[in-house]
C-alpha cells in the first residue's frame, strides 16, 4: 500500500497521498480503529497525515527502547552489513532529533516487554476497548 515494487523508488510523498485518496473508504466504517505504523520525518509531516485523515481523531504514539537495542533490532532485520550500518545510522540520527516531543502524543516503551503488553498499553492510552475476544488472548 505505501512501499510498491519498482525500479524507482518512490518519495514519502506517495505514501501520504495514497493515504489521502483511500481515506474516504475508511471514513464510511463506523468505530474505525485504524493504525499507520510509520516514521514521522517532522513536524510538517505530522500536520500532512493529519490533513490526509479529515474528521479523525489523529493521535501520535512514539515507540521506544533504548538506542542499543533500537539498534540491535533493526540491524537484526537487514541482510547485509552495508543496510544495518545504514540503519544504526538512523537510529543515531533519531536519538539526536529535538522535535520528539512535539510530534507525539505520548510515549510507549517496547523494551522487555511482550508486544501484546505495549500494544495494550497503546490501546489503554489512546482510549479505546478491546474486544471481549481479544481481551481473553491477552489474560
Amino acid at each position: 500500500m505505501t512501499s510498491p515494487w519498482s525500479t524507482r523508488t518512490p518519495d514519502r510523498s506517495f505514501a501520504l497521498n495514497n493515504l489521502r485518496a483511500i481515506w474516504p473508504n475508511y471514513a464510511t466504517i463506523a468505530d474505525l480503529r485504524l493504525i499507520i505504523p510509520s516514521v514521522i520525518a517532522d513536524e510538517d509531516e505530522r500536520v500532512q497525515l493529519r490533513a490526509a485523515v479529515p474528521g479523525s481523531r489523529f493521535v501520535v504514539c512514539e515507540l521506544t527502547a533504548p538506542e542499543t537495542v533500537l539498534k540491535e533490532r533493526v540491524a537484526a532485520r537487514e541482510p547485509n552489513e552495508y543496510w544495518r550500518s545504514r540503519l544504526r545510522n538512523f537510529v543515531d540520527l533519531y536519538q539526536q532529533r529535538s522535535d520528539l516531543a512535539r510530534i507525539r502524543d505520548f510515549q510507549v516503551s517496547t523494551h522487555a516487554r511482550p508486544v501484546a503488553e505495549a500494544a495494550r498499553e497503546v490501546i489503554e492510552q489512546v482510549g479505546w476497548q478491546l474486544r471481549p475476544e481479544a481481551e481473553r488472548l491477552h489474560t
